[in-house]
């Protein structure tokens, strides 16, 4: 005889992956072993576990890419100041005399 299957909360399974957790953690939050969780994701989505990730956690990225620009436009100098440098490349320049 096997276990009953357990529940999956697929919009908690969503959320997790937004935030950026791991296909392990959110196995042991559902007290399942990572590769019935990654098999279940399949069962579920008829994608490979790695493709969900990654839609999911571009969504994550997005959010915070877009919570970082709204800073920087509400003058958060130091936010404008890393986004120049990490995203258009600008850098401090020291003149030597």
């Amino acid at each position: 005889m096997s276990r009953p299957e357990k529940i999956i909360d697929w919009d908690i399974v969503d959320q997790w992956l937004i935030a950026g957790c791991t296909g392990t953690e959110i196995a042991g939050y559902f007290g399942m072993h990572p590769n019935t969780f990654y098999n279940r994701v399949v069962e579920q989505y008829q994608m490979s576990f790695s493709e969900y990730l990654q839609q999911k956690r571009s969504i994550g990225d997005g959010l915070i890419r877009k919570a970082q620009f709204d800073k920087a436009l509400d003058k958060d100098n130091a936010m404008l100041i890393w986004l120049g440098k990490n995203r258009l490349g600008q850098k401090e320049t020291h003149e030597i005399a």
